[in-house]
Parts: structure tokens; sequence; C-alpha cells
């Protein structure tokens, strides 16, 4: 996992070949305005954006999620929330991975990350996560983006 802000994201371009067409497409001036829904940036969903509004929800009772196929970056727009993160090793599964859906869920604690306005997350599929939770004791209003990256 990696956590910074959109400022230094050229930082990590060598690290996928993808990775500049994702600084483009959150360096959008339009990207805030967007309506909530998928937006595809290569064919094939090699890679593809959704834009996403919900309030955040309790810590208790979620579950952790992972993805084999993906690579997630979670860039928030507005509002701030907790994600938790764990390493895929030795997790309890939930709910068996499902491949259409590339996302399997699992049991386990994990540590949180505190996550703010114009900051980005990169999460790997080794990353598990557990986002949209509370950021104090209430909810939140959050608007993200999160760019899905195929892996193979």
């Amino acid at each position: 996992m990696i956590l910074d802000t959109l400022p230094n994201a050229t930082r990590y371009i060598s690290l996928h070949p993808f990775f500049a067409d994702v600084l483009r497409f959150l360096a959008r001036p339009d990207l805030a305005e967007l309506e909530d829904g998928r937006y595809d940036i290569l064919d094939n969903n090699r890679l593809y954006a959704l834009v996403q509004s919900y309030d955040t929800k309790p810590v208790e009772g979620g579950l952790l999620e992972g993805h084999q196929n993906y690579i997630d970056i979670q860039f928030l727009l507005a509002g701030r929330e907790r994600i938790g993160w764990a390493p895929f090793e030795d997790q309890p599964v939930a709910t068996p991975y499902d491949p259409p859906r590339d996302i399997a869920f699992f049991h386990g604690p994990s540590r949180p990350v505190r996550f703010h306005a114009g900051e980005f997350l990169i999460l790997w599929p080794s990353d598990l996560h557990l986002p949209q939770r509370h950021f104090a004791d209430t909810a939140e209003r959050v608007r993200k983006a999160v760019v899905k990256i195929k892996v193979s």
C-alpha cells in the first residue's frame, strides 16, 4: 500500500505502465464535477475509473476485501474516511473469491489508515482493505474516484 498526495504522484509512474494514464485522469480539471459512474480510460477493461459518492459506515461489522486481477488507486476528492488495511497472508476467508466481480471478503484485524481529500492510496492485490469507514465516530459524506488497473 502507498498513501500520498496528488502532487507527489509522478514519483510512482515507473511502478506500472498505466500509472501515467491514471495520473492524467486524476489531474482532469473537471474530475470533481463528473457524475457518479464508470469512466473507461483504456479499452478491454484494462483501465477504468469509478466515481462514487457515499456516506461512511461504522468500522464494526465490515469485512476486508481483496482483488486478484486489479490494482486499486483510490483518490479522495472530498471528505475523509478511515480505511482498514491488512496483508493478504493468512486472513480467514468470509466469502470466497468471485472471479466475475474480482472480489473476495475476509475476516480479520486491520490497521486504520486515515484518508483525507487530496490523498490517494495504491492498493495492490496483496493489500486487503476495508473502505468507506467512519473517520471519527459519525458518518461523513465522501466523494472518491477509484481507478482499477488490470494486472495481467
